[in-house]
């Protein structure tokens, strides 16, 4: 494979288990989430940095013990004023994947 892309390697933060904004995304690609809550688990992820008056870009339900990967690549969303999950219910574990 060759890779040419100048625009570096995807990155990661961890999930806090509650509501979180991640500032510095400006390309959302993407989220691997584990729940291990014992209760299903429930997540938005929003273009700019709250949930409110923002848009819904994506989302996760996730029954207890399974985990959901979401991807978006090659190109991710557009999100120019940062990426802001919001956990609607449970405590997920994971990873969100930006630029």
């Amino acid at each position: 494979m060759n890779n040419t892309s100048t625009t570096g390697p995807v990155k990661s933060i961890a999930l806090t288990g509650s509501d979180q904004a991640v500032a510095t995304a400006q390309v959302f690609y993407g989220m691997i989430i584990t729940n291990e809550s014992g209760a299903a688990m429930n997540l938005h992820v929003h273009n700019g940095a709250s949930n409110s008056g923002t848009a819904i870009i994506a989302g996760s339900y996730t029954q207890n013990n399974q985990t959901t990967t979401v991807w978006y690549g090659p190109n991710g969303i557009a999100c120019p004023n940062g990426v802001y999950i919001d956990v609607v219910a449970g405590t997920p574990t994971g990873s969100i994947l930006y630029r």
